[in-house]
């Protein structure tokens, strides 16, 4: 059986498979853009600021000390940020963030590597030192920092 469709109907049809590939694509980059996002994204409540703290894909901090985010692992829970060429410690050096799980009521951080001399370096560095069943024990000489929303 032959079909024979007229011009407006095939320009529906076109549409039509357009229109569903179109938001296909759309659902993929919504999930796409949500897992290649750093999944502490906010802005939340810190005791170092009244301001808060800022954490975007491309920076992390509060008004007084901001650092560039160059990369971050959401499987592994780290970030590697560096300093600004203007700040007062380490000026342009790498650094390495690392948290607990977000939860409910925020989560914990802190750095484990500070002022390295590349990107590469501070990505390397040994986390092992941040205890997460320990909080109270810091972790690389630093303390661990609660956000919370």
């Amino acid at each position: 059986m032959k079909m024979i469709f007229g011009r407006g109907v095939r320009l529906a049809l076109a549409v039509g498979l357009a229109g569903t590939m179109a938001l296909g694509a759309c659902a993929e980059d919504e999930s796409t853009a949500a897992a290649d996002s750093i999944e502490v994204a906010g802005t939340w409540t810190t005791p170092f600021s009244d301001q808060g703290e800022l954490i975007s894909d491309t920076q992390w901090g509060t008004p007084d000390f901001m650092v560039d985010v160059v990369s971050f692992d959401n499987d592994a829970n780290f970030a590697v940020t560096q300093n600004l060429a203007d700040a007062e410690y380490a000026p342009s050096m790498f650094n390495k963030n690392v948290w607990t799980e977000p939860d409910a009521t925020g989560f914990y951080y802190c750095t484990v590597a500070f002022g390295l001399d590349t990107a590469e370096a501070a990505a390397a560095a040994d986390a092992s030192v941040a205890d997460t069943n320990d909080l109270d024990a810091g972790c690389g000489g630093f303390g661990w920092t609660h956000l919370t929303r």
